[in-house]
């Protein structure tokens, strides 16, 4: 027999202390995470098989849009911080029209890049008090 909740989501979030927006929240931070990032901010041991979907910033023709794990990216390991990883990332990539966010400037792929590292740092204080 089926349970049926008299319950709203909004009133289930509330009561777990959690946003309404907390689905779009869980979106925006995992939109673009690398696999690097995720072993950087998260867990260590990562593997390649994640489960985690992320944007696919190869964007050729045939390309899919999304790929079911964040994937590695190959951030260079001369540098020694992942935000100087994350600046190279978008400046070897300025150039290639089929790569990345399109229709955002050069600044504004780097402002975007330092943005989600901020949310994936703050976020990580939560993750590891749940893990």
């Amino acid at each position: 027999e089926a349970v049926v909740s008299t319950q709203s989501t909004g009133n289930i979030l509330d009561e777990a202390g959690l946003s309404e927006d907390f689905d779009i929240n869980i979106a925006h931070r995992m939109h673009s995470l690398t696999l690097e990032d995720i072993r950087y901010y998260f867990e260590e041991d990562a593997t390649e098989d994640n489960g985690i979907p992320t944007v696919n910033f190869n964007l050729t023709k045939n390309a899919p849009r999304v790929l079911p794990n964040a994937y590695f990216y190959g951030y260079d390991q001369d540098f020694n911080t992942i935000g100087l990883r994350h600046l190279d990332k978008v400046l070897r990539n300025m150039n290639k029209p089929d790569f990345g966010i399109t229709n955002f400037s050069t600044l504004e792929q780097v402002a975007h890049t330092f943005h989600m590292a901020e949310l994936w740092n703050n976020a990580k204080k939560y993750y590891n008090q749940l893990k």
